[in-house]
């Protein structure tokens, strides 16, 4: 009987006491490690940037009027037309990038006659400058192709200056007039200092310039840095 007891009292004694707090059961489960790169997307970091560029654009038939009868159109005189912009972000998101574009341009054309003053027949030059102002807005959507390159679009309104010096057959003066451009092109980024980006692509424009088309068509190629904000 005493060893009955005994054993039962043993076993209550190894049994955990009633409401007494249980220890929490704890699961070892190892952390799935997971790294998020940055999506290379090809969209440059919010701030300011610069573009300075060079194109072969120039109005195809850009015949201004003349005191001297059968002048012909202005052609360019060989030198690219130059500018200098500047690109600042409008919207970003998931869908790509809206910058507002600003900038300034310029361009040298000539037109050559023939005059004939008695018995001599004398070619004399006509120069005129044309510096478009630009502003618009560039999308460059949220897509890459492979090695750093994404392209972008772009539209601007360009009221635009023409001066003309004084010359042998022209008193010389000032035209002024509106043009819209359209721009397509691809930019690839380098990683270098003010991570710069290299820009080619198309411009094509219509307009009128003192009563004259200003519509024409070029390739351009150009170069960004990034300033910051």
């Amino acid at each position: 009987m005493n060893a009955k007891l005994l054993a039962t009292l043993a076993m209550l004694s190894s049994m955990p006491a009633f409401g007494a707090a249980e220890e929490p059961l704890r699961l070892e489960v190892p952390r799935s490690r997971i790294e998020l790169s940055e999506a290379s997307s090809g969209i440059r970091p919010s701030g300011t940037s610069w573009e300075v560029a060079a194109s072969s654009w120039s109005p195809s038939a850009l015949k201004l009027k003349s005191v001297v009868a059968g002048m012909p159109s202005y052609q360019s005189a060989g030198l690219p037309t130059l500018s200098v912009s500047r690109l600042s972000p409008i919207l970003r998101g998931s869908l790509g990038n809206l910058e507002l574009k600003l900038g300034l341009g310029l361009l040298r054309m000539t037109r050559e006659a023939t005059i004939e003053t008695g018995t001599q027949a004398r070619r004399y030059e006509q120069s005129l400058y044309l510096i478009p102002a630009r502003a618009g807005v560039e999308y460059r959507p949220a897509v890459e192709i492979p090695g750093g390159i994404s392209p972008y679009s772009g539209l601007a309104l360009m009221p635009m200056l023409g001066l003309t010096p004084r010359s042998a057959i022209e008193k010389g003066g000032n035209t002024v007039g509106l043009t819209v451009e359209g721009r397509f092109g691809l930019l690839r980024r380098l990683e270098l200092p003010l991570k710069p980006e290299l820009d080619v692509g198309v411009a094509m424009t219509a307009g009128t310039l003192g009563g004259a088309s200003t519509s024409g068509f070029g390739v351009l190629g150009g170069v960004r840095l990034d300033l910051g904000a």
